[in-house]
């Protein structure tokens, strides 16, 4: 059990014993589950909803709310093999580590422009919404960030054009979106990471 403050009774404060079940919300519950996928399954995503979380993106804070990312959505899976088959050869040349976008239902790249000092860090909050709101509808989601040092390789640039990416941005994150067919769960959790100061 722990102490919930319920407020000033006799001069001070008084702590009222609740459980953590009683202060969990359908919005925390969605982020305690949040697993990660092994394998996504071939069921198509509705339209609506990918719209819907991508377009969660752009509520996400900005620095000084420059907004200067670009989330770009790719469905097609076809597409979504070419690129990972051109980010293995690059990454493999680079030996950077890359698992894959395991055949996902959606695949949204997450890009900002590179003067943008912030950059990395408003696309990483507008990822964490859309994981969430895909969360929400029962969508396994998938965070990767092959492309962060290889945005302006050759090949990868090519790509980048093809999908309308300007040059000046770097894709700093890529977020695969489907239904898990298989889920490694949660990982361990350091409860130790926070700390109260009253």
């Amino acid at each position: 059990m722990k102490g919930y403050s319920a407020g000033i009774t006799g001069g001070g404060q008084t702590e009222v014993p609740v459980s953590e079940t009683e202060i969990i919300t359908p919005f925390i519950k969605n982020i305690l589950e949040l697993s990660t996928p092994e394998a996504f399954s071939d069921a198509d995503i509705p339209r609506e909803e990918l719209q819907m979380i991508a377009r969660a993106g752009i509520y996400a804070p900005s620095g000084h709310n420059c907004q200067t990312w670009k989330f770009t959505v790719i469905r097609r899976g076809s597409e979504i093999e070419a690129l990972e088959n051109i980010v293995q050869k690059v990454t493999a040349e680079k030996e950077i580590k890359f698992d894959g976008f395991r055949s996902p239902g959606a695949l949204i790249l997450l890009s900002n422009d590179r003067r943008n000092p912030y950059g990395i860090q408003d696309v990483s909050c507008a990822a964490q919404n859309m994981m969430l709101a895909a969360g929400s509808y029962g969508i396994a989601s998938l965070l990767t960030n092959p492309l962060k040092d290889i945005s302006d390789e050759t090949k990868i640039r090519s790509r980048l054009d093809s999908y309308g990416v300007p040059r000046e941005h770097i894709v700093w994150i890529c977020v695969a979106l489907g239904y898990a067919e298989e889920t490694k769960g949660s990982y361990c959790r350091k409860e130790n990471a926070v700390i109260h100061i009253r």
